[in-house]
Order: structure tokens, then sequence, then C-alpha cells
């Protein structure tokens, strides 16, 4: 139905009755085309036709007295609540509703009938939908019942394999952990603990981080910008709004003033400075570097270690115990894989267009990806590690089921004191955390997830084998 102006229903939560209300089904028109029209649509757009396993259809259908009993319950309910010019709220007469808005109510009652026939339909056989349902067609005259098609994609049933007869390969050379390199190990942590310290006695020189204050003046309109005091990192690959700084400030010292002269292109992203020659007045004020502290007692104290002996032998043991869980990790990691590769069943599209559209976001977010790039280049690998992801997920699901795994109280307890005992924080604190839904919920999925992976290596075979020789290049050969 279209509204003009005055015929606008004004309900008193400021919502508006519209047809076609959005009800958690897709749905056509009577005069769109029907699903396998579009269907044919896109496979000759895309030059090929994959068949979906796991798209089933049903019929449902709603009897012509229980759309009158809901029109007449909504148009009751709507009389009261609406405002409309020449009638005091609530006492709108129920001829007038019928008049002005009886195709906008009545599509909303069909929706919503709609919806409730569906999904009590998809209750009442036990139907694992996969996606939102999805109206083909739509049959609805005046005096006849409600009826229309319905498609839906379903879960796949995943068949496992007995996981004894999985071989996972692995290269052995995966499984070395590296010869301990003391010296190194000592020098890495060194490195990670670097600070800043003021340089003396010197000038500016790389990776220096200089403290500096700077005032421009656009030189076409002699217009001075307010001083500005900053950061700079002496890099010659980091980018800085004075542009090409770091040819200019090597070998400058603290206190030092110079100016420089530079001239912006029209596209610069500050637009203020586009196109423009700007002339800088530039302060340094301060010059710090990174230094790594001296392995002595008082650095030794700094990290908890008693003295160097201690100190050594627990380090050598963080070490061992770092690689071997990556060991282990890497080992989950090869089964995971063969079990995917290995395990076969269609995995249902709208969730592998749901996650890759969660995959662009997270790029989208990190690496600052405009929506100009939701395109089949970069979308398509997208979907090919969603469907992993969502395959792994389902062949998780079925071992949990398989092998009645569940997160039990006492394991709960457990990892309560664990992380009480780690975190130093009362055990009444770690339950009443926990205790949150969400917070909840993510333990046990971690312990879950430890479970199915402590099984699979339990049960799956990792056979260690040499890794193929890279072929010889020509100069090899010569």
């Amino acid at each position: 139905m279209t509204k003009t102006e005055n015929e606008k229903m004004e309900v008193t939560n400021e919502t508006e009755i519209e047809a076609g209300t959005k009800t958690g089904i897709d749905t056509v028109a009577a005069d769109e085309k029907p699903l396998e029209e579009v269907k044919e649509k896109v496979t000759e757009e895309t030059k090929e036709e994959v068949k979906n396993e796991l798209l089933i259809q049903f019929s449902v259908e709603v009897p012509k007295e229980t759309i009158d009993i809901a029109f007449d319950e909504a148009l009751v309910k709507y009389a009261h609540e609406i405002k409309l010019p020449g009638f005091r709220q609530g006492k709108i007469p129920l001829e007038v509703m019928r008049e002005r808005f009886k195709d906008a109510i009545k599509d909303e009652v069909v929706e919503k009938a709609l919806q409730k026939a569906v999904f009590d339909k998809i209750d009442k056989d036990k139907i694992k939908i996969a996606s939102q349902p999805s109206i083909e067609k739509m049959d609805f005259d005046e005096g006849s019942n409600l009826k229309a098609e319905v498609a839906v994609e379903i879960f796949p049933t995943v068949e496992l394999p007995e996981l004894e007869t999985i071989v996972a390969e692995i290269p052995a050379s995966e499984l070395i952990i590296p010869e301990y390199d003391e010296e190194k190990q000592i020098d890495m942590l060194l490195e990670g603990n670097k600070k800043q310290s003021p340089v003396m006695g010197r000038g500016i020189q790389e990776n220096d981080y200089v403290s500096l204050k700077y005032q421009a003046k656009i030189l076409q309109t002699k217009k001075m910008t307010p001083q500005k005091q900053t950061y700079f990192l002496v890099n010659e690959k980091d980018e800085f709004e004075i542009m090409d700084l770091y040819k200019d400030i090597l070998g400058k010292s603290k206190d030092d003033h110079f100016t420089v002269v530079r001239t912006y292109p029209e596209d610069y992203k500050k637009k203020q400075w586009a196109g423009k020659e700007i002339e800088f007045f530039i302060t340094i004020i301060n010059i710090m570097e990174m230094v790594k502290p001296e392995f002595n007692e008082a650095f030794l104290k700094s990290i908890g270690m008693e003295d160097e002996a201690t100190f050594k032998t627990k380090w050598k043991e963080e070490y061992e115990n770092y690689h071997r869980n990556a060991i282990e990790e890497k080992k989950i990691n090869y089964i995971l894989n063969q079990l995917v590769t290995s395990i076969s069943f269609p995995v249902p599209r709208a969730m592998v267009e749901e996650e890759a559209e969660h995959i662009f976001s997270h790029y989208q977010q990190q690496y600052h990806f405009s929506d100009d790039m939701r395109n089949p280049v970069i979308m398509e690998p997208m979907k090919k590690e969603a469907e992993k992801s969502i395959r792994l997920s389902l062949i998780m699901d079925a071992i949990k089921k398989k092998f009645e795994l569940d997160i039990k109280s006492d394991e709960l307890e457990n990892e309560y004191k664990k992380v009480s005992e780690a975190n130093k924080i009362p055990l009444a604190e770690v339950r009443k955390y926990f205790m949150g839904k969400e917070q909840s919920l993510q333990l046990k999925e971690r312990l879950m997830k430890a479970k199915v992976y402590g099984l699979l290596k339990e049960k799956v075979k990792v056979s260690e084998i040499e890794a193929s020789p890279l072929p010889e290049t020509n100069e090899e050969k010569k």
C-alpha cells in the first residue's frame, strides 16, 4: 500500500505500519520473480551452476479464519494507538481504520502469520536450519487460505570416520626443539626490556625518538599556524606530516632551531596544506634513544629473579616449555587440517557468506578496507577461509556429540582454582566473575576445545615425514 502524507499512521511509539514488515524470513512480492527464476539469472551471470545439496523446500498453509481473527485484533490495537487528525486518540472508528489502513495492516498480519507457520513447521519436523527461510512463492486471495512455498538451508550430516584410521603427516623438522643458545636468549630478553634514555653528547641518529615543536607558515597566504609539539621517530620509512623531515633532522642536537620549506601535492591528505608551499620553523626539544639494560643483579631483581644461576635455569626451562607447547600446537593444526581435507560434506552457503562478511569486516577495521574492495578478487579467498572455518566447527561439533563430551562442574571448579592461584585473586571473586553469561560461555568453550584436542591427539596418528628436497636451481646444476 502506498501512503500519502495525510494517510501516514503515527503510532504512539513513533513506529509506522509498513507493508512487508521484516519478520525474520525473506519474501518476494507477487509481481517479483520466484526463486527458480532468480537462480537461473544468477547462473547465467556467473556461467556456472552448482547444486545446493542442503537447500530443502516445504509448504505451509494458514487458514483464512486465522488471518481474519489476527486482522481484527490488529485493527483494534492500532485504532487505540495511532494519532489521526480529526479524531481523539483511541476513538477512531474501525470503519475508518479499515478504509484508510486495510492494506498496510493486512500485509503486517500476513507476514507475522507466515512467519509463525514457517517456524512452527520447522519446530514440528525438527528441521535443523542453517539459514533464514526464504519464501519462494506466496498465494493469498480474498476468501482463501494463505499458502506459501518455503526454501531453507539445513545443516549437513557429518559422518566421522574412526579417528584411529586418520593419519596426519608432519615434517620431522617441525618437531625438533631448536638448540638453546643462552647468550642469544639473554640478549633477546634485554632487547625486549629496552627503555628510553636521553641522548647525550651526539646528534640525532636513525631510530632516535625526537620531541620537537614547530610552526608552519603557508607562503602563498603568509598565514601562520598555531605552534605544535609532537614526537618524531627518526626512520626513513615512517611518514610524518613535515615531508622528508628525516633527511634534515639527522645530526641535529637538542635546542637546535632550523627551518625547512616543503611543497605539498594537490591531493595531500591534509586539505589545508594541499597544493601549498609551506615553511616550517622547527625546534628540537629532546632526543631519546632506546637502551638495553645491563644484565646484572638489579635487572634480575626487576624481573623477579633471585640470582643469575636461578634465572638461567628457569629461562632455559621456559624456552624448552615454549617450544614443546609450540610443537603440540603444530601437531593439532596438522590433525585439524587432515580432518578438514579428509571428511567430506557440503557446507551451508548462507553460513559461508555470513562468515566471509565477518572476515571482511575484521580486515576492514584492521587495514581500513573500503566497501569498494568487497569484490570477487577479495571475497573469494575470504569465502574459502570461511568455508574451512565452518567445516572445522561442524567437525568439532560432531566429535563432541559422538563422544558425548561435556564440561562438568568439578572441571569448572578446578579451572577457577587455577585462575585464582595464577593471578593471586580470591577464589570467591573468580567464581563471581565466571557467573557472567559471556565469561562462563567463553570458559566452557575453551575447556571444551582443550578436551576435543586432547581426544584427537590421543586417537589420531601423527606420522613424521622427511621434507622433500628442494629441486636444484640452474646455477646449482652448472
